[in-house]
């Protein structure tokens, strides 16, 4: 970019300027306060449009010459012109945006203020050089490099080329960790492009013998593997009779709980029988709780027996009149048909429990 004229009118000490620029390098100098700075910010600020003196927008009447109400700034240059107006910062170009270098151009500690992986990428943005891992990966490969060590590096550049190198430094030390333990030499780089392996001295009948310890020692794996597998066998098995025998005296344990209970529940099946039998003998009339069915053979009625719930054949007591209480009746008859069904599961677990203590035996 080649600026040919400068125009600031009351910017901060520029109070009247119009300079026309013909030469290719230009010096302007002047006592102190008398508006070079002013210039050179009015040039910055009129072709990036940020100012460096204040720090946000609502200080840009600070920029004004003192007494002032309004101040602007026009540079022209072989791109178009650049022109921005105080205080309220309108700033415009004729042309294309200046390139995004000219804030470093004009400030150069803005440069040396970066860090160091931001001033790389600007560079290699300057020079266009392009740094991703592809574009890397072909010029190691034009340089003559090692096709199989580009190939191991490459998928590391991607994540920059500090991790690439800490990787290639690891990979290089393991190497040479290596060398020395195959070779029992420290690593040289010379010394590794001609070193040779000393040929060890062969004899036939020592080969044999170690053939022979080879042989012996596969078939004592082998006899050692079987009789792991057959310890393991019989190890599973024990742990399963455990398990078994575990169960089946938590089981047998409980015989003598379950028959107390069976005694108890048919003392009291006895006694709402009884009940039951008492409230029938006064002529009341049987409510059937449980559900009959009609033979399709001979039309009798049926009904489940409440010991062992087969089919039996079911005659309605006569209904008459009488003082008996009906609903007492059916109350009777429901708590001994669910004392009948625990009768019944009773039996059933005290019959698992002694099948239980058979087996433990």
């Amino acid at each position: 970019m080649k600026i040919t004229a400068i125009q600031a009118k009351n910017f901060i000490g520029a109070v009247d300027v119009d300079i026309r620029l013909t030469r290719p390098v230009t010096l302007i100098c002047g006592r102190n306060h008398s508006g070079k700075s002013s210039i050179a910010e009015a040039v910055r600020m009129a072709l990036t449009g940020d100012a460096s003196r204040v720090s946000m927008k609502k200080d840009y009447p600070a920029l004004i010459t003192e007494g002032q109400t309004v101040g602007y700034v026009v540079v022209d240059h072989d791109r178009g012109r650049s022109a921005i107006t105080v205080p309220n910062g309108a700033h415009e170009h004729t042309d294309e945006r200046p390139p995004a270098i000219l804030p470093y151009v004009l400030d150069a500690q803005r440069f040396s203020s970066l860090p160091a992986n931001e001033r790389r990428t600007f560079l290699f943005g300057l020079m266009g050089l392009r740094t991703d891992g592809d574009a890397v990966t072909q010029r190691l490969l034009d340089k003559g490099c090692d096709h199989e060590m580009v190939k191991m590096i490459s998928p590391h550049l991607r994540a920059g080329f500090d991790a690439a190198h800490k990787e290639a430094q690891a990979k290089a030390r393991d190497n040479k960790a290596s060398w020395r333990t195959v070779t029992g030499e420290t690593y040289g780089s010379v010394k590794a492009s001609s070193w040779v392996a000393p040929k060890p001295g062969f004899n036939p009948e020592n080969l044999k013998a170690r053939r022979a310890e080879v042989d012996t020692l596969a078939q004592k794996i082998e006899d050692g593997v079987r009789q792991i597998g057959d310890m393991q066998g019989r190890a599973k098995a024990q742990a399963d009779q455990g398990a078994r025998l575990s169960g089946l005296r938590e089981s047998a344990g409980k015989f003598a709980r379950i028959e107390a209970k069976l005694r108890h529940d048919e003392s009291a099946l006895k006694e709402l029988q009884d009940k039951v039998d008492a409230e029938m003998s006064k002529g009341g009339k049987q409510l059937p709780t449980e559900p009959t069915y009609k033979c399709p053979a001979c039309s009798a009625l049926l009904r489940h027996d409440h010991a062992n719930g087969a089919l039996i054949e079911f005659t309605p007591p006569p209904v008459v009149d009488s003082p008996a209480d009906p609903g007492k009746l059916a109350e009777y008859q429901s708590a001994r048909d669910l004392l009948a069904r625990s009768v019944a599961n009773d039996k059933r677990d005290l019959a698992d429990a002694d099948a239980a203590a058979k087996a433990l035996a």
